[in-house]
C-alpha cells in the first residue's frame, strides 16, 4: 500500500525538511553542473559522469522518497557503469593485446 502521510502532504514531495534547506542543499550540486557545462564539450556532457552525478543530486533533494528512486538509481548505477565499460574497457584490452 502507500506510506501513511500528512494530511495535504504529497508523500512523494520530498524529505519534508524545510523547503529553505532544500534549495541551500542544490547549490553545490547545481555550481558544480555549471562549472561541468562550462568546461564539457556540449556533444559529451550527457557521458560526463560528474554531470550525471550532479543532476541525480538535484533530483535527489526533491525525489529521493518517491516508490520509483530505487528504480532510478539503479538506472543511473547501470549508465554510469556503461560509461565506464565503453571508456576502459577497450583501453584494457588493447593494452592486454587482446583487442
Amino acid at each position: 500500500m502507500g506510506r501513511p502521510s500528512e494530511p495535504g502532504r504529497d508523500p512523494d514531495a520530498g524529505s519534508g525538511q524545510d523547503p529553505r534547506r532544500r534549495w541551500l542543499e542544490l547549490l553545490a550540486p547545481s555550481g558544480l553542473l555549471l562549472a561541468r557545462v562550462a568546461t564539457v564539450p556540449a556533444e559529451r556532457i550527457w557521458k560526463d559522469w560528474a554531470a550525471i552525478l550532479c543532476v541525480y543530486w538535484i533530483a535527489a533533494v526533491f525525489k529521493s522518497n518517491s516508490r520509483f528512486w530505487p528504480w532510478v538509481s539503479g538506472v543511473v548505477v547501470l549508465f554510469l557503469l556503461g560509461i565506464y565499460c565503453a571508456g576502459h574497457v577497450p583501453q584494457v584490452l588493447l593494452r592486454l593485446g587482446i583487442g
